[in-house]
């Protein structure tokens, strides 16, 4: 008789075990179904709408007249800081440029001061 209550408890626990499982499935049907909760592709589609719409907002900002007049002086600044920077350069390289070619004729004249006087081969033949 012990065999038969063996296998009547484990016919048991299949049929609940299966019970156990559709259960499960029916509760997730339900939480998926549920009016408030969102799908990854909902999400998805919500992520591309606001990235769309936040591209549209920059664009409108980028291309407004107040935008265009700020970037046009601060372009009209930077021309102005530049050209103050290249004609301080253009002064400093003049400046050195001098200085060199100062130094060489010293340099020069230093080496003309102290060259020995040149000796004419042609007199002792």
């Amino acid at each position: 008789m012990s065999q038969a209550t063996v296998t009547r408890s484990s016919g048991g626990g299949l049929l609940m075990m299966l019970a156990l499982v559709l259960l499960i499935i029916l509760v997730a049907v339900w939480y998926v179904n549920l009016p408030g909760h969102t799908t990854a592709e909902t999400k998805l589609a919500s992520t591309a709408d606001s990235a769309s719409h936040a591209v549209t907002s920059t664009t409108d900002k980028l291309t407004s007249p107040e935008t265009k007049e700020k970037a046009s002086a601060a372009a009209s600044s930077i021309d102005t800081g530049l050209k103050k920077a290249g004609n301080a350069a253009s002064a400093a390289v003049k400046e050195v440029g001098n200085d060199i070619k100062a130094a060489v004729n010293e340099q020069k004249k230093q080496n003309a001061d102290h060259r020995p006087a040149k000796v004419d081969d042609t007199t002792n033949n």
